[in-house]
């Protein structure tokens, strides 16, 4: 991209020689192929610099000046709220470099935070939407990535802002699934009630396991789900605008781009009834209990509440929600972790998954069947709880950005794009050493 901007700069000195009819300068794009892709003017409502058009490849570049911190943030809130997601990120000295991807779509940008300009290129083929004065604005930092490439945290953020909630791995109660980065999914484990029955998927951002049954998230925000449905959880058919999805014990939940929460499936302990919900930006389905994060960074629960597993209503600061079994998991914006709900096993045996008092530097939580699992910002990972079927074997573990847990496994998903799997193997669902160019998490 450096190179480019060199080049763009030679560009915008022909530009400024050049006469009222520059637009030609620009080659034609058969209607046909044209693809449109989010530009920071469609975001803002502004008009950038210079459109540069590289002939030796057809690509195009958007060049932008002035560009905060916060404005920066939008765009990416923005390309978000679209289903766009960052598949790759990298920074040089003042800058960070970032690949966005929606489907084959994909485009590249630069950010300097210190000069203050953006650079968006877009492949040949592919063009920029013209800026619109209609498209608002959104609270929530890029990915969770700021220009300095630190820690973000949720800010005022209208019900549109729903975040894209993307988890490439997860694990159910015998069986382990896993998004791979060209959109296919692999599964390992059982398959007794077809809950494994992926290799058909296509155009997967994000899966969820259940007890007996997975869940899909397609790029185009419909739902997909395989597997038992003795409770309806697998009626998913109708739903659209989804940028988020759960799989319970037996039911199932999915956030849309408008911040509300739909629900199918087991509704005995009212678990389902998120239907008053709004102003979610994330959720979690537990065992017999489902959890909503609102975009203030408190947090709703319905659902059985035996071990007090729904007492949230005095959470605040939160950015990121778990829900296990009889217990749930908040990840604060300072890195620090609370927990309510039971602290025992099924058994009603002492395992401590509730004790999470002076964790420190943590990036991402998961709460299993009685254990809990925290990614500390290294790359490294703690567990507590429930031991019985080695699912806290995870302190060898290095350079880890995704966890996912259930009864009796823990599963890793590392930055390289293998998966590492900790617990139980009585239904092959540790056979995950072969996997490779899993898809990063997006959240």
């Amino acid at each position: 991209m450096l190179k480019k901007l060199f080049s763009l700069v030679m560009a915008l000195m022909l530009l400024a020689a050049a006469p009222a009819h520059a637009e030609s300068f620009f080659p034609a794009i058969p209607k046909a192929q044209t693809v449109y892709a989010p530009s920071y003017g469609v975001c803002l409502g502004v008009s950038p610099v210079s459109e540069v058009s590289d002939n030796s490849d057809g690509s195009w570049v958007q060049l932008y000046v002035d560009v905060t911190e916060e404005q920066f943030n939008r765009f990416g809130a923005y390309l978000q709220q679209q289903g766009y997601a960052l598949t790759d990120t990298s920074y040089e000295g003042n800058c960070m470099f970032a690949t966005v991807a929606l489907g084959e779509t994909h485009f590249q940008v630069e950010y300097d935070w210190v000069d203050l300009f953006l650079a968006v290129e877009y492949p040949s083929g592919v063009m920029p939407e013209q800026p619109s004065d209609a498209t608002g604005s959104a609270g929530f930092v890029w990915s969770g990535i700021t220009a300095d490439g630190g820690a973000a945290s949720a800010t005022e953020a209208p019900a549109s802002a729903a975040r894209q909630d993307w988890h490439s791995i997860s694990v159910g109660s015998g069986h382990t699934v896993a998004v791979r980065a060209d959109g296919t999914v692999v599964a390992a484990g059982d398959n007794s009630k077809g809950q494994s029955n992926v290799s058909g998927w296509k155009n997967i951002v994000s899966v969820s396991a259940g007890l007996y049954f997975t869940l899909g998230l397609q790029s185009d925000g419909t739902v997909v789900a395989t597997g038992s449905n003795d409770s309806g959880q697998c009626v998913v058919n109708g739903w659209k605008n989804a940028v988020s999805v759960s799989a319970g014990s037996s039911h199932s939940l999915v956030l849309t781009r408008e911040g509300i929460v739909l629900s199918a499936g087991w509704n005995d302990y009212n678990q389902c009834d998120t239907e008053t919900w709004s102003d979610i930006v994330a959720i979690s389905a537990g065992n017999h209990h489902s959890v909503g994060l609102r975009a203030d960074g408190t947090v709703v629960a319905v659902g059985s509440n035996l071990y007090g597993q729904c007492n949230v209503e005095d959470w605040t600061d939160i950015v990121a929600i778990s829900a296990g079994y009889g217990h749930t998991v908040g990840l604060k914006a300072d890195g620090t972790v609370v927990a309510t709900g039971s602290n025992t096993n099924e058994k009603y045996k002492h395992t401590g998954q509730c004790e999470v008092d002076g964790l420190t530097g943590i990036v991402a939580i998961v709460a299993g069947g009685y254990h809990t699992v925290c990614v500390k910002a290294d790359g490294s990972v703690v567990s507590l709880g429930d031991k019985r079927f080695n699912q806290n074997n995870v302190y060898g573990w290095d350079n880890i950005v995704a966890v996912d847990a259930s009864a009796r496994n823990t599963v890793g998903l590392r930055a390289d794009g293998t998966v590492v799997v900790a617990g139980s193997n009585s239904k092959g669902q540790d056979k995950t050493s072969g996997w490779k160019n899993i898809m990063q998490p997006v959240q």
